[in-house]
């Protein structure tokens, strides 16, 4: 008969199977139920920790819910030092694979909360550094918090400057340089990015342990989005193939399909005229094979801009569709929505659906604000006023006016904020319309057909 979930029968089976050997790692999980039922709380933790480590990145849901039963069960291990050698990898890799599969904002608050508390009695800094940065990055995919990547990101980087670890230092690096990304500060990411491969010099496996991914492949890849949040687009160009060529050399699966959907949004940028809807499908294969949910909405954000690219808006809106309703769903990549509905709102003007364009792009201003990102509000701005100048009985020319100043208004403060002298770029997607001009220079010049008697200012995009 089935033991009792109380019954010491539990253990006695737990024991056989571990005493078995052959495929004690396999059977982990297994094992573990049985400990717990026998309540046996930290060889329970234990079995499902070596659980969650056999499924690692390549199962990151199974992984995550191994982690999360060790934490439940840690909190019941008498032994304090036993508890926190479990609950603090554990609260660690929690935040790690939610940023790429999706959580709760109450489960992570919750979650980082218990790990600090538990790293500050050891006065461990470096663990207390990746907590943070991995925070900050969940904070980012879960929220869509730009504010809080950096905020955390930068706190984690200053400790791991402190701590005589290079991979860490490298990692930890990668946190504020990817929450530079986010804001869509241009210099500031390429100097992260430079300091991330002075610190990995040739070294592509450096810091890879730490979050899951190589800081100096991702460094390449922040590097290129820089160049084209400066407006330098082929430079951002001619780095994305680097950055292309460095990930795809050294199997870093993961970071390509980041790297190709940046090459994608980089030829968006342009206007074209060259396809990358290959690309764009290499994106979608790779996330498929990873069966991560961030990749996956990279690969449909970025074959909706290869398909209008290609001049199929209704291809185009129904893959951005899809990336929305991951994200949406999943509470992943929260971060990329203000820009991937600033671009929905294209394809819904090019098939006539202005109230859907509108809608999209009022929703980006405003998780684009709350957010935290001047980038992703700028272009979105951009973008209501490309979708007002399209207004039936004359275009609007008081909020497209406000539109345009307002998204002035964030690059200028975005670039006074991170220290950077010049504006950094803060492009949207050009409409049909206006496919091969910076779209920023579009809506200015058709605005300034509206009056006479006001030239149109300069263009956003800095030069």
């Amino acid at each position: 008969a089935t033991p009792r979930p109380s019954d010491p029968g539990h253990a006695a089976v737990a024991q056989a199977l571990e005493d078995a050997g052959d495929n004690h790692d396999e059977r982990a999980a297994e094992i573990a139920q049985h400990w717990a039922a026998a309540a046996e709380t930290g060889r329970a933790a234990r079995g499902h920790q070596r659980a969650a480590l056999r499924a690692g990145l390549s199962d990151s849901v199974e992984s995550l819910r191994n982690w999360r039963r060790v934490r439940d069960l840690a909190s019941g291990v008498a032994d304090l030092d036993e508890r926190r050698a479990l609950s603090i990898p554990a609260c660690q890799q929690i935040l790690l694979l939610a940023s790429r599969v999706g959580a709760s904002d109450e489960e992570m608050a919750s979650v980082v909360e218990e790990g600090r508390a538990l790293i500050e009695q050891t006065g461990d800094r470096p663990a207390l550094a990746k907590l943070l940065g991995l925070f900050g990055g969940v904070r980012w995919h879960i929220a869509g918090s730009t504010a809080d990547y950096l905020r955390y990101g930068e706190e984690g980087a200053c400790i791991a400057a402190e701590c005589d670890d290079p991979a860490l230092r490298a990692a930890a690096m990668c946190m504020p340089m990817w929450g530079n990304y986010g804001a869509g500060t241009g210099r500031q990411c390429i100097a992260w990015a430079d300091r991330v491969l002075a610190e990995t010099g040739t070294d592509n496996r450096l810091g890879k342990e730490v979050f899951g991914y190589s800081p100096r492949a991702s460094a390449f890849n922040v590097r290129a989005q820089g160049f084209a949040f400066l407006g330098r687009l082929e430079e951002a160009r001619q780095h994305g193939a680097l950055a292309l060529s460095e990930a795809e050399s050294t199997g870093e699966d993961e970071v390509l399909s980041w790297a190709l959907c940046d090459f994608v949004y980089q030829s968006y940028l342009r206007g074209g005229p060259e396809s990358v809807l290959d690309n764009a499908r290499r994106c979608l294969e790779i996330a498929e094979t990873l069966d991560i949910e961030v990749s996956r909405v990279c690969a449909f954000w970025a074959l909706g801009m290869a398909w209008l690219i290609d001049g199929q808006p209704a291809t185009a809106r129904e893959m951005l569709q899809k990336a929305v309703e991951i994200t949406m769903d999943r509470r992943v990549m929260r971060c990329q929505l203000p820009t991937i509905l600033s671009i929905l709102a294209e394809t819904h003007l090019a098939l006539g659906d202005r109230p859907s364009a509108l809608a999209a792009v009022r929703e980006g201003i405003e998780r684009g604000h709350t957010g935290g990102s001047p980038y992703c509000e700028a272009q979105a701005q951009l973008a209501l006023a490309q979708v007002l100048l399209a207004e039936e009985g004359g275009p609007p020319r008081a909020e497209i006016e406000a539109a345009l100043d307002r998204a002035e208004e964030l690059v200028a403060a975005g670039a006074r904020d991170r220290g950077v002298r010049e504006a950094p770029v803060s492009p949207a997607g050009a409409p049909t319309s206006c496919r091969h001009g910076r779209p920023s220079e579009c809506a200015r010049r058709d605005a300034g057909k509206l009056t006479r008697s006001r030239s149109p200012r300069a263009a956003v995009i800095a030069p």
